[in-house]
């Protein structure tokens, strides 16, 4: 279902593997994947992590259990994804998945194991994958109406309406027409 291995620990060792067949050596660093988890697990929504190119979810249940998934490759760029320093015996064969699948299938799970009625847009929001995305994509929007808005109105920010009325005083045609006319580019920043 979830296309990976799954590796369930408990609050001190690893407990059951499900997936492809194990080597006979056990993992290098038990104890420390152990701590790790303890720390990053959230119940409620599984917690998304990468390392090196490929990505890893993490499934805390009600009981003190932690699932881990993976390793995965997906559409996710997993160096924008927080990385963490695991080693866990990788086999030769890495699974890949569509993202949107494979968040639907964890978000599948989550809801098995603690009864949670999340998505797998949750997912999304929870691990802030694409904030970045979605940032860009506003900035990119607001710049686009913010350009139209100013070459449909002869209204610039740089108090356009002053320097006509103050041409219209002095009776400056010249200066008047420049002022009409006038257009000052705009640019956003982060």
């Amino acid at each position: 279902m979830t296309h990976a291995e799954v590796r369930v620990f408990n609050t001190s060792t690893q407990i059951d593997y499900y997936g492809q067949k194990r080597r006979e050596k056990s993992f290098v660093n038990e104890a420390n994947i152990v701590s790790l988890l303890k720390k990053k697990a959230k119940p409620g929504v599984p917690i998304i992590f990468g390392r090196h190119s490929v990505c890893y979810a993490l499934i805390a249940d009600r009981m003190s259990f932690y699932y881990l998934i993976g390793p995965l490759t997906t559409g996710l760029d997993a160096a924008r994804l927080p990385q963490v320093n695991i080693k866990i015996e990788q086999l030769s064969h890495t699974s890949s998945c569509d993202t949107d699948v494979w968040f639907d299938e964890l978000s599948l799970l989550q809801n098995m194991l603690t009864n949670s009625p999340i998505q797998g847009t949750d997912i999304y929001q929870a691990n802030n994958i694409g904030a970045v995305e979605v940032h860009e994509n506003a900035l990119r929007t607001t710049a686009y109406f913010y350009n139209n808005q100013e070459n449909n109105f002869k209204h610039n920010p740089y108090d356009q309406e002053v320097r006509e009325l103050k041409s219209i005083e002095e009776g400056n045609i010249e200066r008047l027409n420049d002022s009409m006319h006038s257009r000052l580019p705009v640019m956003f920043t982060r």
